[in-house]
């Protein structure tokens, strides 16, 4: 009994002991973190003063030189002289967003074009509150800050910083810079700001100029200085805490901490400093529960290690029987989910299928999704850059989709919802695509990432599981033939799957079966009417299938991993065959089309300038025709890639240019040479007004950027008059000839049989009674 009286002692004298040592440890765990914040919140502070005093020093600089000019010049008489002066200001200074002008008794003079657009802009300026800042601004010689407003139409809160200018003692103007928040400036870049601290500046009248908390994105905050009596107590705060005045905070220009209450309910850690010259204070802060939140989950923490210690012996076998258990959550886990993404796997699709189908009632859709060229992405940046753009996907699917998300393998995965909708599930689908293209960052580069979606409704298409994902791969490979698209399966869809596996067995072997051939359209000139290149185009004569439109099957061969030998095909006889013309007929161009699959693969530069060279013809040039999906997959990969051909001599054409969406402001940095525009668009140009602006506008951006323009599709004399009209370079079409073969190409080209035109055409050039037509179109 003793020995145990004793072991009780013991463990009560270390249960004792351990909690003093906590205690202490609390103690000064509490007191350094807030030390760190105080530290944290002095630096935060000096950021502040220094760049809100530098921002106002560069005021005070762009003050003194304006108003030099501004004497100098007697540009006060001169309003026009005077704008052009500030608009100049305002374009090149960054900092300023507004700039205006007014004299000694604040009627405005001039302002830019932002600010004077401002339909109330003078109402504004002569209230109370534009009176009373006038006022300071007159009373003295330096600059002012003045109060910080919302304008709607800058869409920001600005503050303005008055300045009086003064000739002969006289004050002659009054000029003023607009500065928004929206400015990333250090005085109150939001970056700068962490562990929920709070930046607020004001001037010595108490006036807000700045604050980061959530309430002053109210605009009329701003509008009312801070409380006589929060002022009294927080000057109070100071004296009792730092022993400072609010003089000698003025007098020192130091950063004084403290903790105070600065409002109800708001207990928080302060650093405040004054600047004497432009009047203002910068004050840095943080509320204590924010400290709380850190010190209370180590403090938990610590409180747990005591009470495991001291509970041990009596846990151990629970602790045990517990680890077991976990190890056998994350061993069944492992098994159900994949490892790279942490979805589940097909193993758990297979499991829990039944039972999530019988939990919809048997009623529910299945999209079957696929990225477009991730072998690609693969390929050039390593399994490693894939691996991480396919957890971003992962991540993306699971933000969209709440219910059942699989990853198949590879970059393809299955989405289960018990929605069964058509129109809603197409909604749905399209906006997971539109969301999956928003930019994913891996290695310092950045994705664009495309997919192709196929959808199943059960129990209308199936409902085992193997039926509905083999309908959904059919949907999906449908999709993949429109690129990032999403399509429900359907009969049509199966019946034209069966034709498409067909098309795909056959194609494996139409090279190796002369099935394949080459023809050309040639491309004229607008102003010369000379045959100046021609595009190649592949035909398929099966003796399967017969005749195969490019359409069908050129999908197909990307999708099965066909397109780089076809297009090397392609290639090879294209320039085979257009060099012989070439020494009958001079000089050609030669346009091959390159999907972005075959442009992207590794070895087809070198295969294409090793073409080049073995003809080593300089009466035969070339143009690739990309189109604008190419710039979707991978912008950088792309303009790296078309760089190197241009430096080689191969020009480039962005093909069906206008039917894309990402190529307008991308223009100026590719290093393309030509736009070629849409079929679509020239069938519409005679009849639809809208579509002839768009060609106008297509053409003036080539002209502007410097690139030609060719138009393909055009079978009529009208479209023919209006591209004219319109300064197109180059046409391409029925109007002059079909795509022809390499014989009937070259009796075209012949000068004995040249004609203009496969239609009867009397005169290419635009007739009076046109020219007044088309005079609308502009």
């Amino acid at each position: 009994m003793k020995v145990l009286s004793h072991l009780w002692h013991i463990y009560l004298f270390l249960l004792i002991s351990s909690i003093g040592v906590l205690i202490a440890l609390s103690v000064n765990q509490w007191r350094q973190i807030k030390q760190d914040a105080y530290s944290e919140l002095r630096y935060l502070n000096d950021v502040s003063y220094n760049s809100m005093r530098s921002l106002l020093g560069h005021q005070k600089s762009t003050f003194d030189r304006l108003g030099e000019k501004i004497l100098r010049l007697e540009l006060l008489d001169k309003p026009d002289k005077l704008k052009e002066l500030i608009s100049i200001e305002v374009r090149s200074n960054d900092e300023i967003t507004a700039f205006m002008v007014r004299d000694a008794n604040g009627e405005l003079l001039v302002a830019d074009d932002e600010i004077s657009a401002i339909s109330n802009l003078n109402t504004m300026l002569n209230d109370p509150l534009g009176r009373y800042n006038l006022q300071r601004t007159l009373a003295q010689e330096k600059p002012v800050i003045g109060s910080t407003r919302y304008v709607p139409l800058l869409k920001t809160q600005v503050f303005g910083v008055h300045y009086a200018l003064r000739h002969q003692g006289k004050v002659i103007a009054v000029l003023t810079s607009a500065i928004g928040h929206h400015i990333n400036h250090h005085a109150w870049n939001n970056s700068s700001l962490t562990r929920n601290t709070i930046l607020q500046i004001f001037r010595d009248d108490y006036y807000f100029i700045y604050s980061s908390r959530p309430q002053f994105s109210d605009p009329g905050e701003y509008y009312k200085p801070i409380p006589d009596g929060l002022v009294d107590y927080f000057i109070g705060q100071m004296q009792a805490q730092a022993g400072v005045s609010a003089q000698a905070l003025h007098d020192s220009g130091d950063v004084i901490s403290i903790n105070a209450l600065f409002e109800p309910e708001m207990d928080a850690l302060f650093s405040i400093r004054y600047e004497p010259y432009y009047q203002y204070y910068t004050l840095t802060s943080i509320e204590r529960k924010s400290l709380l939140k850190v010190f209370v989950p180590t403090l938990m923490w610590q409180i747990l290690v005591l009470v495991t210690f001291h509970l041990s012996l009596f846990l151990m076998f629970q602790y045990f029987n517990k680890q077991q258990k976990k190890t056998q959550q994350h061993l069944v886990f492992q098994a159900n989910h994949d490892q790279l993404t942490g979805l589940p796997n097909r193993y758990y699709l297979a499991k829990h299928f039944d039972s999530w189908s019988q939990s919809c009632g048997g009623s529910f859709a299945l999209f079957f999704i696929d990225l477009d060229n991730f072998k690609i992405i693969n390929d050039h940046y390593g399994h490693s850059t894939g691996d991480k753009i396919l957890i971003e996907v992962a991540k993306r699917i699971e933000a969209q989709f709440k219910d059942l998300n699989i990853r198949h393998g590879g970059d393809e995965f299955i989405i289960f919802t018990p929605e069964t909708d058509s129109r809603y599930l197409l909604q749905l689908a399209n906006n997971f695509i539109n969301d999956l293209m928003q930019p994913i960052t891996a290695e310092n580069t950045e994705f664009s990432v495309t997919s192709s979606i196929g959808i199943v409704r059960a129990p209308d298409n199936g409902s085992d599981i193997e039926s509905l994902l083999s309908k959904a791969d059919i949907a999906m490979y449908e999709a993949k033939k429109h690129r990032n698209e999403a399509f429900l399966f359907s009969l049509d869809l199966e019946e034209r799957s069966a034709y498409n596996t067909t098309i795909e067995r056959e194609l494996r072997h139409a090279i190796e079966h002369n099935e394949l051939s080459l023809v050309y359209q040639p491309q004229v000139t607008t102003g010369s009417e000379q045959t100046v290149g021609v595009e190649a185009l592949v035909r398929w004569h099966s003796h399967e299938l017969g005749p195969v439109p490019p359409s069908d099957f050129i999908p197909i061969a990307e999708s099965m991993g066909f397109m780089n030998e076809l297009g090397q095909f392609i290639t090879f006889t294209a320039i085979k065959e257009i060099e012989e013309l070439c020494h009958k007929v001079g000089p050609l161009r030669l346009s091959i089309n390159v999907s972005v699959q075959q442009l992207l693969t590794n070895g087809f530069f070198e295969f294409f300038r090793g073409e080049i060279e073995r003809y080593d013809n300089d009466d035969l040039s070339f143009t690739l025709e990309v189109t604008e999906s190419m710039f979707i997959e991978d912008l950088q990969l792309a303009i790296h890639v078309l760089q190197r051909f241009h430096d080689i001599g191969v020009k480039v054409s962005l093909d069906d240019f206008g039917t894309g969406f990402s190529s307008l402001s991308l223009l100026a940095s590719l290093p393309i040479h030509e736009l070629k525009i849409d079929k679509s668009f020239i069938d519409k140009i005679a009849s639809d007004v809208k579509a002839k602006r768009l060609v106008q506008s297509i053409i003036s951006i080539g002209k502007d950027l410097k690139l030609s323009t060719i138009a393909e599709g055009v079978e009529d004399q009208e479209q023919l008059t209006i591209l004219q009209i319109f300064g197109c370079d180059i046409i391409q079409g029925y109007f002059y000839s079909k795509p022809l073969n390499k014989v009937d190409l070259l009796s075209f080209l012949l000068p004995a049989n040249k004609h203009t035109s496969t239609g009867n055409v009397s005169s290419l050039t635009p007739t009076k009674p046109q020219l007044a037509k088309l005079k609308q179109l502009r």
